[in-house]
């Protein structure tokens, strides 16, 4: 019988708990339970009687690479930018080896989660979701400057596009109708006369916590850089267009700078956000800038 891996025994509660112990040395586990977070992590909530803390462990390549930028992202967010946000955001404490990979420890951030497909014109969460996004989009941009996160104009986020539209293009896969309204965005030059802000960059109903109808947290910080602020909100476009308005509306009131754009929203559903916006050809709502 083969002898069990430390990815394999990681699954295992009580030894994530005791890999926690080895990342953050002062630490005492008096409780620890299996997190349910997907198959690219083996992760459990620990607790040492007062605190909670997740401990995670990738299972893949491509979940250490994600976990890795994440460690960046939050690095980033220094004492300064968190006192500005109106959540919480995970704090590393430590990590150590574990096997062919590592076992990393933050602070744990607890809360509801919802389905974005539940959201309503009238939800009371639509509010806190754009103060969420403001709050974001709002930070420094030396955030990512000073933190080494990608840095990308507008237009190189034009181009990049392009390049996308261009490989699904050459797939011979894509619908024609798709394909022409993606060159119809990338070829109209005032969609892509915004001012980049800091972004998320993955934002998603997976990624919030929320209590009482306001959002108490967010995760997933893997793709922290100065983007397109649109990519952001991007998957509210699953909870219809009249919620997508709601949103906007709000978000447009908690701006004080004029360089931050109101959006014509035909980025959104560009290639580099179709997956998490489920995006399909028909017309997306349009705002015009204040």
């Amino acid at each position: 019988m083969p002898v069990p891996t430390l990815i394999y025994m990681a699954s295992i509660p009580f030894t994530l708990a005791a890999l926690a112990t080895s990342a953050v040395p002062d630490l005492v586990v008096l409780g620890v339970s299996l997190d349910e977070q997907g198959e690219a992590f083996r992760s459990a909530v620990i607790t040492n009687g007062i605190d909670e803390f997740l401990v995670r462990v990738p299972r893949t390549e491509l979940a250490e690479v994600r976990q890795s930028a994440e460690l960046l992202g939050l690095a980033s967010l220094n004492e300064g930018s968190r006192a500005v946000l109106p959540f919480e955001v995970p704090e590393t404490l430590g990590m150590t080896r574990a096997g062919d990979t590592r076992a990393v420890v933050t602070t744990f951030i607890g809360g509801d989660q919802f389905e974005v497909d539940h959201l309503k014109e009238d939800s009371l969460l639509l509010q806190p979701i754009a103060e969420m996004l403001a709050a974001i989009h709002g930070l420094p941009l030396n955030v990512a400057q000073q933190g080494g996160l990608p840095v990308r104009s507008a237009q190189d986020l034009r181009l990049q596009a392009t390049r996308v539209i261009d490989r699904a293009e050459a797939t011979r896969l894509l619908p024609q109708t798709v394909l022409d309204r993606w060159k119809h965005v990338v070829e109209t030059s005032e969609l892509w006369d915004f001012a980049p802000t800091m972004v998320h960059g993955s934002l998603d109903a997976d990624h919030l916590r929320i209590s009482s109808d306001q959002i108490t947290g967010v995760v997933g910080w893997s793709e922290l850089s100065v983007g397109d602020p649109a990519s952001d909100m991007a998957w509210l476009l699953n909870a219809g267009s009249e919620v997508l308005d709601g949103v906007l509306a709000r978000y447009a009131k908690l701006h004080t700078s004029s360089s931050i754009p109101i959006f014509a929203f035909g980025r959104p559903c560009m290639p580099n956000w179709k997956s998490r916006a489920g995006c399909s050809t028909a017309s997306t709502p349009t705002t015009t800038r204040s």
